[in-house]
């Protein structure tokens, strides 16, 4: 109901889904095709040069939003997903990903201070927000075990349960822009990893008085599969 709903509001959030997820079918497609069968990770750290690896992931969510009206402390989600990454030598390597994220946020005691024309008085204060996350990240392999990883990330806002403002009106953006900074820890072809995500573009869509911007700690587990 509550997709219905988000697609009702805004009818070009599916148009903006479905165009992320066909490209992402289509790059694992041609990436699958072009692994080379002869080779294979080493037996010590999992990853070779010049090789194509792919797998999933999932992560605890610990996501705020700083801006006029909300809270900035942190609110507990989580993620599921998957990654593809390509080591072009033993210390470079690139990843793309697609995850579907979970972030939850609440809204300040003062919503009502600063959006008192649009602002829905008796509002839920937490909001269940469920994006389409697609980062490009840059990877640096420190050594066998430790790795770091940085670079930008787009979303897209699938389905949210906010009810912020009167009328049925949207309180967040369908999309964001932001940027990643994290480190890995390696065993075998397992990764723990940490990961900072802070938000680049004003997620407030209700007027452009004030910025909204998300920031999130993301602690989780990735299994390359190969």
């Amino acid at each position: 109901m509550n997709v219905i709903m988000t697609a009702k509001r805004n009818p070009k959030t599916i148009n903006k889904m479905k165009y992320a997820l066909t490209g992402l079918l289509v790059m694992l497609g041609v990436i699958t095709q072009a692994q080379d069968p002869t080779l294979s990770p080493s037996k010590s750290t999992g990853r070779v040069s010049d090789t194509w690896h792919y797998g999933v992931k999932a992560a605890l969510n610990l996501s705020g939003i700083d801006g006029k009206g909300m809270k900035s402390s942190v609110v507990s989600g989580g993620e599921l997903g998957a990654f593809i990454d390509f080591d072009f030598s033993k210390t470079w390597g690139l990843q793309l990903e697609g995850v579907a994220a979970q972030t939850n946020v609440k809204r300040g005691d003062d919503f009502l201070t600063y959006y008192n024309v649009n602002g829905f008085q008796f509002s839920d204060e937490k909001a269940k927000l469920t994006y389409l996350n697609v980062p490009l990240l840059v990877r640096y392999h420190l050594s066998d075990e430790w790795s770091f990883v940085a670079g930008p990330q787009v979303g897209f806002l699938l389905n949210d349960n906010e009810n912020y403002l009167q009328y049925d009106k949207r309180a967040f953006k369908t999309y964001e822009i932001s940027g990643n900074l994290g480190v890995e820890f390696n065993i075998s072809n397992v990764a723990l990893f940490g990961r900072y995500n802070m938000g680049i573009s004003n997620i407030n869509d209700i007027d452009n008085r004030y910025d909204w911007r998300s920031h999130h700690v993301q602690l989780g587990v990735a299994v390359r599969i190969r």
